[in-house]
């Protein structure tokens, strides 16, 4: 009993930083796209609509599987550009046109 919920208060948390990611223009695209990239040995026919899901998820109307919700956090947690660095980056290349 305990356990189910923490489980609960842990997906509760993790579902309103979700939706914040997913409010922020262009991630929801972005992380449906890294999804929906086909594993090694998938049939095309079995491909998921990822952005349907994440779009449900961002309006509350669909909450994820520990599985789904592992797959997703997983990009989630990555990283993100530093912007200072990704100008410099930019800057550098320019030297080299």
């Amino acid at each position: 009993m305990q356990s189910q919920v923490k489980e609960r208060k842990f997906v509760s948390i993790w579902l309103r930083r979700a939706r914040k990611e997913f409010a922020v223009s262009g991630r929801l695209e972005e992380v449906a796209h890294l999804l929906s990239a086909p594993d090694v040995g998938t049939p095309v026919m079995a491909m998921r609509d990822w952005r349907g899901d994440l779009q449900r998820l961002r309006l509350g109307e669909w909450e994820p599987s520990m599985e789904d919700l592992m797959k997703i956090d997983a990009i989630l947690s990555r990283p993100k550009p530093n912007r200072a660095t990704s100008r410099s980056a930019i800057e550098e290349l320019s030297l080299f046109a």
